[in-house]
This record gives C-alpha cells, sequence and structure tokens, in this order.
C-alpha cells in the first residue's frame, strides 16, 4: 500500500472515531445525561475538528494530471462515433438509422456536459462539448452534402437545432470555451454547405440567426466577443452575396441567388440588429455601446445600402424597402424622443438613433416616390421637423427639417437649375421653373422663420447650422428663379438669345442684389447666420467678373457689373459692421 493510501485510511479511521463520539453524546443528552451547553460547545468544537480532519479533496493535481485523462476520454468518445460510421459503411446499419444514432450519440455527450458543468467540473464539461461538436457538425455535413440523406432546407434546420442546444447548454452554465467551439463548427458548416448545395441566401440566413442568439447571450452573459464574431461573419455574408449579385453573371447568378430573397436577406440584417438595439434601449433604457454604432453603421451600409443596389438593378419592386425604412425610421424617433431624451446624460445613443431615422426617412421617400411627389414629400417632412424643432425646442429635429429641405431641393433639380443659370452659355428656359421647386424655395423661407434651440447640449455650435442650410436653399433658389425671369425681360438678338454681356451682367446684379439682401437678413434676430455668407457670395461675385463680365468685352456692361458690384462691396460691408 502507498504512503497516500495509508494517509487517508488513518484520516478515514479518526473522522470514523469523531462521528461515534458525536453519536454518544447526543445519546447521552437525549437520556438527559449531559447538559445543552457541553452539547452546545463540545459537540460543536468535535464536529468542526472532525471536518477539520476530514480532507476536502484529494492530492493537488496538476493541469497535465487534469487534461490527459480527458483527452484520452475524448478520443474513446470519437472513437465510438467512428465505430457507429464503420458499422453504417458496411451496410450492417442503415444510413438513416446510423445517422440519426450518431446524431442522438452527439446529443448525448451534450447532456452529460450539462450535468457535468452541474458538478462544477467544468473543464470535463468542456471537453464533452468539444467531442459532441466534432461528432455532430461532419455527420450533418456529410448526410447533407455527401449522401444526400438531408436536403438542404433540412440540414440547414438540423444544423440550427443542434447549435441552439449546444449554445443552450453553454449559456445555461456559463461554459464561454465551448460556446467558441460550437460557433466556429457552426460558422465553418453553414459556409461549406452554402457552398456545395448553392442555397447561399438560406445558409446566410441561418448565420444571421446565429448573429442573433449571439446578441442575447452578449446582453445577457457578457459575451461581446462571439457575438462581435457572428456580427462579422454575418455582414461579409450579406456583402459578399450582393457583391456576387451585382458583378456576376446574370446567367449563373440567376441559378444561385433570388432578387427578392437577396433584398429581403439585406433588410433583416438591418432589422435583426438595429432593431435589437431599439428594444434594448426602449425597454432596458441601455445606453448604445461603440460595438452597437459600428455593427449599426455596417448594417445600414451593407443592409440598406445593398438592398438599394438590387432593387435599383433590377425590376424588383421596392416597396418592401421603402415599408421598412419608414418603419424603421418611426421606431427610432420614437426611440430617440420619447424615451432616450429624457436621459440627459445618453447623448451617445440619441444622436445614434436620430441620425438612423433620419437616414431611414430619406431612404424611405427616396425609393417610395419619384420625380416632383418625391420633392415635395420630403419639403413637406422638413416643414414638419422644422415647425416641431422650433416649437419643442429641438435643435435635432430643425437639423433634420433642414436635412430634408436640402434633400428635396436637391431631388427638384435645384442644383442644376443653379448651375446653369450662373455659367451655362445662355440662360435656363422658364420651364425650369415648376410647381415643385416653387413649393421647396416657399418652404425653405417659412422654415427661416422657425426658431432654433442653440442652447442644446447635443449640437452647441453646429446647432445653428438648420438656418444657415435653410439660407443657402432660398438663396439659391430666388436667385436661380431671378436670372431665369430676368433673362426673359432682356431684349434678345437677332437669333433669338440673349448676349454674353448682357446675360454676364444680369448674373453680377442678382449675385449683388444677393450680397444686401443677405446683409439686412443677417441685421434680424431670427437670421443672424445670413450675415455669414455675405462674404462668401461677394467673393463668388469678385471671381464671376474676373471669369465671366471681363472677357465679355463689352464695356456698357462692364461698366453696369462693376457699379453694381462696387456698390454691393461698399453697402454690403457697412451694414454687417454695423450688425456687429
Amino acid at each position: 500500500m502507498s504512503e497516500t493510501d495509508i494517509t487517508l485510511a488513518e484520516r478515514y479511521d479518526h473522522l470514523a472515531r469523531r462521528l461515534e463520539a458525536v453519536e454518544g453524546r447526543l445519546s447521552a443528552l437525549e437520556r438527559g445525561q449531559l447538559p445543552s451547553t457541553t452539547v452546545a460547545g463540545t459537540e460543536t468544537a468535535a464536529i468542526e475538528e472532525a471536518l477539520e480532519a476530514t480532507p476536502a479533496s484529494g492530492p493537488a493535481r496538476t493541469p497535465s494530471q487534469e487534461v490527459v485523462p480527458l483527452i484520452g476520454r475524448t478520443l474513446m468518445v470519437l472513437g465510438g462515433g467512428f465505430a457507429l460510421r464503420a458499422m453504417t459503411e458496411s451496410g450492417a446499419v442503415p444510413q438513416v438509422v446510423g445517422t440519426v444514432l450518431g446524431i442522438g450519440y452527439a446529443l448525448v455527450w451534450l447532456v452529460l456536459a450539462d450535468r457535468a458543468a452541474g458538478r462544477q467540473r467544468r473543464t470535463s464539461a468542456v471537453f464533452h462539448g468539444l467531442a459532441a461538436t466534432a461528432i455532430v457538425y461532419p455527420l450533418l455535413w456529410e448526410a447533407t452534402a455527401r449522401f444526400g440523406l438531408l436536403s438542404g432546407s433540412a440540414g440547414a434546420f438540423a444544423l440550427l437545432v443542434v447549435t441552439l442546444i449546444a449554445l443552450g447548454i453553454a449559456a445555461r452554465r456559463d461554459l464561454l470555451p465551448m460556446a467558441w467551439v460550437v460557433a466556429l463548427a457552426a460558422t465553418g458548416t453553414s459556409l461549406a454547405l452554402a457552398g456545395i448545395t448553392r442555397m447561399l441566401v438560406l445558409f446566410a440566413s441561418l448565420i444571421l440567426t446565429f448573429g442573433l442568439v449571439s446578441l442575447i447571450l452578449a446582453y445577457r452573459r457578457g459575451w461581446l466577443g462571439l457575438a462581435r464574431f457572428f456580427a462579422v461573419v454575418a455582414d461579409l455574408s450579406v456583402l459578399m452575396l450582393t457583391v456576387v449579385f451585382l458583378a456576376g453573371t446574370s446567367e449563373r447568378v440567376a441559378e444561385i441567388l433570388q432578387p427578392v430573397s437577396l433584398v429581403v436577406l439585406q433588410l433583416a440584417l438591418v432589422v435583426v440588429y438595429l432593431g435589437t438595439y431599439y428594444v434594448r434601449a426602449l425597454f432596458r433604457h441601455a445606453e448604445v455601446t461603440i460595438d452597437e454604432i459600428l455593427q449599426g453603421a455596417a448594417a445600414l451600409l451593407v443592409g440598406l445600402g445593398g438592398a438599394i443596389a438590387v432593387t435599383e438593378g433590377t425590376s424588383v419592386s421596392d416597396v418592401l424597402l421603402g415599408v421598412v425604412s419608414l418603419g424603421l425610421a418611426a421606431l427610432s424617433y420614437i426611440a430617440s424622443f420619447a424615451v432616450i431624451d429624457r436621459a440627459m446624460e445618453k447623448r451617445h445613443s440619441f444622436i445614434f438613433f436620430t441620425t438612423t431615422a433620419m437616414v431611414f426617412t430619406l431612404v424611405g421617400f427616396g425609393v417610395m416616390f419619384e420625380g416632383a411627389t418625391r420633392s415635395v414629400s420630403l419639403a413637406a417632412v422638413g416643414l414638419l421637423a422644422a415647425w416641431l424643432g422650433g416649437a419643442r425646442q429641438r435643435a435635432t429635429l430643425s437639423l433634420h427639417g433642414a436635412v430634408y429641405v436640402t434633400a428635396a431641393a436637391i431631388s427638384v433639380g435645384l442644383l442644376e437649375w443653379v448651375t446653369v443659370a450662373f455659367s451655362a452659355p445662355q440662360a435656363p428656359s422658364v420651364a425650369s421653373i415648376t410647381p415643385a421647386a416653387i413649393f421647396v424655395i416657399v418652404v425653405a423661407a417659412v422654415c427661416n422663420w422657425f426658431q432654433v434651440a442653440t442652447h442644446g447640449k447635443t449640437w452647441g455650435r453646429f446647432s445653428r447650422a438648420p438656418k444657415l442650410m435653410m439660407i443657402v436653399v432660398l438663396m439659391l433658389g430666388l436667385g436661380a428663379t431671378l436670372v431665369t425671369l430676368g433673362a426673359t425681360l432682356i431684349p434678345s438678338a437677332a437669333d433669338g438669345q440673349v448676349s454674353a454681356g448682357t446675360l454676364a451682367t444680369l448674373r453680377t446684379a442678382v449675385l449683388a442684389l444677393a450680397a444686401l439682401a443677405l446683409a439686412l437678413l443677417g441685421r434680424w434676430s431670427r437670421l443672424p447666420e445670413a450675415a455669414w455668407l455675405v462674404y462668401p457670395v461677394l467673393a463668388a461675385g469678385g471671381l464671376k467678373l474676373l471669369l465671366e463680365d471681363i472677357p465679355a468685352r463689352h464695356a456698357l456692361t462692364l461698366f453696369i457689373a462693376f457699379a453694381l458690384y462696387g456698390g454691393a462691396l461698399i453697402l454690403s460691408s457697412r451694414l454687417v459692421r454695423r450688425r456687429a
């Protein structure tokens, strides 16, 4: 007998004698032969001494002494799996029965992993999970890709069920190493089956489902690394499918990808991640994290941007894209102003959700409407946001209103109109003044009347940006209108065209008038930002004199142009100085 066995035997005998003594004293107490104080003191001391004499565990084991047997046990488990495979390949067991037995065999070891973790044998539990993973995922791949026992859909479903069971056990027992093993195996198997079965969207959806599960585990268990891994894999999967669809040949793409299913997958990426963030913010009042901001931006770029690219390049209806975008926009605004805005310390969440709301609104109106309807709708939404921003003293809404009005101006073709009006050889036709363009200009003028909160902590010095944007839209629209209408009042030459010198002078006059108007508006308490644009307009006028008026070489028009520009320099600078 070894020295260790002798020591254990002695301790066991000592403990047995102590327990006999305790039993004897308790019997004496029941017969009334010992006072209770004796029991309270002596018996407690005897019990404590007996417990101290009992070894808490066996001799300390080194990591190698603990891990090496577990490796051996894992190899024996894998050997059992290979035995089942050999029986199946030899025909002793039908393939269907062998596959079912193999999956059941792997699930047994998942159950044993749960039991081992419940007994605080965590390392043993991880090795059980590793053995089960090494058996079940190759088996699912072979049953689907090699033997054809499972269809692509059935293989994806089986893969989903097994992965959810394994991750559920890992989460229940807080076994992060086991979760990582399962995550890597599930991802690799999904990608391999996607390539073999050519059911790319199906298995990308499976990875996206794993991403949602990993988000839940990250919030409950703090497994952020696992959530980041699945988020990156999901983003890359959707991005890869989008690139294949847009860059691949139409014949080969049609065999493996349907545009409708791809758009649904792209929107699902956005809904899964941003929707989860919204729910967390609304019901748990949680601050948005850097990981969520980065993944949210990636989901918008890959999912929303990809859906726009696919719908623009195909005949797929963009109604679904528009409805989902407007729905997420409404949810974003609700999350921002109904919940997050009440907690002033959560400024990152507020900016994140309001920015996503603006993006979704622009995309929704951009794909749902076309032409003049789009411009009018965006201008109307901008008017509503600007009014609410002034009435509720919300600088963010004022900024969004300015963005929507600017988008409406771009949609109506204001930039092209202004370019032609101030730089083309001939003035634009009166047909450029469309009802939609007039509506956008009027909305910009009305929005300049509304107040903008400049005391908020969200935007600080940039709170004046909305007014500046509205003034720019208004002055561009009015300037293009004046040049267009003015050109119709000027006598034309024999060919029906206005001379270059006359047109250049007209443009100079409009710029000079714009500088004076901005200087006057800058003196008004509601529009001090107008004064900031005086000198940029004067600089543009001076540059135009050098590039257009002087090369025209018409003495009379040059005289008028220089007189107008010089007067504008004198008067506008004086008005600005008086305001200062």
